[in-house]
């Protein structure tokens, strides 16, 4: 049995290089043959900017960043375009569509979707999808049309959120599964295995930042913690924002996971940085995000940790309990043992 993956693998965003690799580890328990297709979809030409011109070195050492990364750790086949992909499809028992929003109807060209929807291949493949999201709150027509047809490539399909479960159940009678997201499938352990000892650690204690796209609201707050606990704080991002802080900006995947988990307090308003603030038992806060709330707030559901979801700055006036990480073990566990069932029983079929 020879499993593919098809992903989002060539970015600097550490998510989706997290979800990737945990996808990746999971399956190899169940086999040795493992790869992530090295998909190099088309992308539009687009006018440069002088802003982008201005950090094009910084992008360039982060993309190098990330791409030692998969050349250590991410089982890559040769490169493949969309043509060649329809025309001559890689060789594989199993191709497995996860996780990421691989299935969002408004990132990408229907050329490139159908990758991502596996709508290729010998009829004798099976189709697994794990975890993908489709990364919208509804369908227009013309996507319920489109994604009635391409969800038919598939033997098994689950979901990564309840909403993109209730906006596919009526477009096919395939039965869907909600699962987690593959990261919250490896232990503490596994993910320690990843962390680099390094001069990025500091001595004293301090609060580490992850925002993806931050408003002026959510820095108030954050330097409003920072001043009530007197820690410094650590950030991935290039431009200065906080009163006290220190900024990594070419932190690799390895570097990231070793400063989140050694940090005092973890804030963030991306969905990962909530995952890992969970595997590493942080104290944490989550942010509100306009329009990308869905997938954390169904994560701090399941853990029973809803009240670290912070809309407005007069929620941080309370006195927050600190997290009784045992009970959060056991619930998350539950639905760990959930998941990897569902992907043991689409293996098998």
């Amino acid at each position: 049995m020879s499993i593919g993956i098809f992903t989002f693998q060539d970015g600097t965003n550490y998510g989706a290089t997290y979800q990737m690799y945990a996808l990746q580890e999971v399956l190899k328990r169940y086999d040795r043959k493992v790869n992530v297709i090295n998909y190099k979809h088309e992308k539009k030409k687009k006018k440069i900017t002088f802003q982008q011109l201005i950090f094009s070195p910084i992008k360039l050492m982060k993309e190098y960043q990330f791409k030692k990364f998969r050349k250590q750790y991410i089982n890559l086949t040769k490169e493949y375009h969309t043509k060649e992909i329809k025309a001559c499809s890689p060789n594989y028992d199993i191709y497995i569509a996860g996780s990421d929003q691989i299935w969002n109807p408004r990132t990408m060209d229907e050329q490139v979707r159908d990758v991502y929807f596996l709508n290729f291949g010998d009829r004798n493949i099976k189709k697994i999808a794990y975890a993908p999201s489709i990364g919208v709150d509804y369908l227009t027509e013309d996507d319920e049309k489109y994604f009635a047809e391409r969800l038919q490539n598939f033997n098994d399909i689950s979901v990564r959120e309840d909403t993109g479960k209730r906006l596919i159940n009526h477009l096919t009678k395939k039965e869907v599964t909600v699962v987690l997201d593959p990261t919250l499938l490896l232990s503490q352990e596994e993910w320690k295995k990843l962390e680099k000892n390094n001069k990025l650690l500091q001595k004293e204690k301090y609060i580490f930042v992850y925002l993806i796209e931050p408003d002026d609201a959510i820095i108030e707050m954050i330097n409003g913690i920072a001043k009530q606990s007197n820690l410094k704080i650590i950030h991935t991002g290039f431009s200065r924002k906080y009163n006290n802080e220190k900024r990594k900006p070419f932190a690799n995947p390895n570097q990231f996971l070793t400063l989140l988990h050694h940090a005092d307090i973890v804030l963030t308003n991306s969905f990962h940085g909530t995952v890992f603030s969970i595997i590493f038992e942080k104290e944490f806060f989550c942010f509100s995000r306009k329009g990308m709330n869905s997938r954390m707030k169904n994560l701090l559901k399941k853990v029973q940790l809803e009240s670290r979801f912070i809309e407005n700055q007069s929620v941080l006036k309370n006195k927050f309990p600190k997290i009784d990480f045992n009970a959060v073990k056991l619930l998350l566990e539950d639905e760990k043992q959930k998941s990897i069932s569902y992907l043991e029983r689409a293996l098998k079929k």
